[in-house]
């Protein structure tokens, strides 16, 4: 797997946001969030990228947004802790890719697929778009998807992003 820019803006952020909840250390990481210490390491030394529903999970703990892990140039002042918080970005991606398919008129899966330049088969497409099951893409191709949609990835997986961009 391709480590990009995308994994190292989150990694980034995460460690920002480590030192704003005075979490010191992998090992306090992994104790807090529930996550092997060995996959948090691989994470930050970019043999490996956390998937999306870790990152949720991880910001579910912190009761944070998903999409501020995504946030380049994070400042602390950024980060705004709720009551409680349930990040489901799986969700809001599906949502706001067919909301932003729908936009630009694609109906079809050859239409959309083409927005893709053959980055994706139809068949993975559909796989972020099914009722059970649904597949969620690795933080790399969440990055091409967004660079091909010109929509930053923090935003594709907002959950309130169309309604504040229709």
């Amino acid at each position: 797997m391709q480590i990009g820019y995308l994994h190292n803006v989150v990694m980034t952020n995460l460690r920002k946001i480590m030192m704003y909840f005075n979490i010191e250390s992998n090992k306090q990481l992994s104790e807090f969030v529930d996550v092997k210490e060995k996959t948090i390491e691989s994470w930050f030394s970019s043999k490996r990228s956390p998937k999306i529903s870790t990152l949720d999970k991880i910001a579910n703990k912190l009761k944070i947004p998903t999409y501020i892990l995504f946030k380049e140039d994070l400042e602390i002042n950024d980060i705004n802790i709720y009551d409680s918080i349930e990040n489901n970005s799986s969700d809001s991606l599906e949502k706001n890719l067919r909301n932003e398919y729908i936009r630009r008129g694609k109906t079809s899966w050859n239409e959309i697929s083409s927005i893709y330049s053959g980055l994706l088969s139809i068949d993975t497409l559909k796989s972020y778009h099914r009722k059970k099951n649904r597949i969620t893409p690795p933080l790399n191709t969440l990055e091409r998807l967004s660079s091909y949609l010109g929509i930053p990835a923090g935003e594709l997986i907002k959950e309130d992003y169309n309604e504040k961009n229709q």
